[in-house]
């Protein structure tokens, strides 16, 4: 049994190690990395004063959920519409936390609408070591892992519908779009992979959910099988 266990876990161990072999070509060679340091706050912040955030504090958990890549502060920030979250930052090598922090403003247009802006900018680029870029590797590895508990969270809360999920053509559809975007060929070639390495990831994880007719709704349904055969 334990053999077809092996073999149905394969397709998905593949495409783990595919994932991470691309992120391993895309960040290895790098000589730096983006981490997530506050590096600027617009006019109107409302929460850059002395026991709220500074200038080149590290954000490192938002609501619980930890900051593994420079992209995970936006993200994470939006799944709470209150405006008001739980921080976990490193400031000058200290670790500080802020439970019930407010952190949007609201502004008028121009044209009389409201518009939430959260009034910071993020992402310094660092000089790293061969053992950093690796970690960065690794904790990108393990941010696209999460995004597949956060986009199931969402639609079991509602905060997003079945609409929502793409299929192959809208993957493709995205890929070019991507790829239009770069400004150049380099650039294009660097966003496919890393959206290839986001893809191989994902479908390692969604194909091993206890999930019927998915390989891992099949281990489950094999081990639950072998332990009622050994009763």
């Amino acid at each position: 049994w334990w053999k077809r266990i092996i073999t149905l876990a394969a397709g998905s161990v593949m495409n783990l190690l595919t994932g991470i072999v691309i992120y391993c070509l895309l960040f290895l060679p790098q000589q730096q990395i983006i981490e997530p340091a506050i590096v600027e706050f617009t006019e109107c912040c409302t929460f850059n004063h002395e026991e709220g955030l500074r200038l080149d504090d590290i954000i490192l958990e938002i609501d619980g959920e930890k900051v593994y890549s420079n992209g995970d502060i936006s993200t994470l920030l939006s799944f709470n519409g209150t405006g008001v979250h739980d921080l976990v930052i490193e400031r000058a090598g200290q670790t500080l936390v802020f439970d019930d922090f407010a952190m949007t403003h609201t502004h008028e247009n121009e044209d009389g609408t409201i518009a939430t802006h959260y009034g910071f900018a993020f992402g310094r680029a660092v000089d790293a070591t061969l053992g950093q870029r690796a970690q960065y590797v690794w904790n990108t590895c393990l941010d696209n892992i999460r995004m597949v508990r956060l986009s199931l969270q969402m639609l079991l809360t509602g905060q997003a519908g079945i609409q929502d999920m793409t299929g192959p053509v809208g993957i493709v559809g995205q890929m070019r779009d991507m790829a239009e975007q770069s400004s150049t060929w380099v650039d294009a070639l660097l966003n496919m992979l890393y959206f290839g390495g986001f893809i191989a990831i994902n479908l390692a994880v969604m194909n091993m959910l206890p999930i019927p007719a998915l390989d891992g709704g099949r281990v489950v349904a094999l081990l639950l099988t072998t332990g009622i055969e050994r009763i």
